[in-house]
C-alpha cells in the first residue's frame, strides 16, 4: 500500500516508497511478480534500478479498513535513512479512487485509494531529508 512498486510504470497508483521488490517475488523471463497467487503485470525491473530502499512489510486490508507497516532501510549507496512506518485507516478496499482506470484484464486490481502510496512517499521523502540534513 505505502509502496506501488509492483505496478512499476503504471500511471495508476501513484508511486510509493521507492522499494526494491525482492527477487524471490519475480519472474526472471519478464521481470512481473506473482505473489501469493496474485499476478500483476508489470515488469518491476525498471523501478528496481531506481529503487532506495528495503521494506520489508505487512499489509491488511478488509471492506472499511486498511493499513501497511514495516521497516524502512537504505540500500547500499543511496541517501540514508532507516525507519519504521505504520499507517492504519479507515479506508479500506470499499474506498477507492472515483477516477481510477480499469485494471487491465487478469492483472490483480488496485485494491485501494492511490492515497497510500503517495503518502509513503511523502513520508520517505520527509524523512530522507531530515536524515540527511
Amino acid at each position: 500500500m505505502l509502496s506501488t512498486s509492483n505496478w512499476c510504470g503504471r500511471g495508476y497508483p501513484s508511486a510509493g516508497i521507492p522499494q526494491v521488490t525482492p527477487s524471490r517475488w519475480i519472474n526472471p523471463s519478464n521481470g512481473t511478480v506473482t505473489a501469493d497467487g496474485r499476478y500483476y503485470g508489470r515488469d518491476v525491473r525498471p523501478c528496481n534500478a531506481t529503487a532506495e530502499v528495503t521494506f520489508a512489510h505487512k499489509t491488511g486490508l478488509v471492506v472499511r479498513a486498511g493499513g501497511d507497516a514495516g521497516i524502512v532501510h537504505s540500500l547500499p549507496g543511496k541517501p540514508g535513512r532507516n525507519y519504521i512506518i505504520v499507517v492504519q485507516s479507515h479506508l479500506g478496499n470499499r474506498y477507492v479512487d472515483p477516477h481510477r482506470p480499469a485494471d487491465p484484464s487478469g492483472v490483480y486490481p488496485v485494491a485501494y485509494t492511490q492515497k497510500f502510496g503517495q503518502l509513503g512517499l511523502a513520508i520517505d521523502q520527509i524523512v530522507t531529508a531530515h536524515h540527511n540534513s
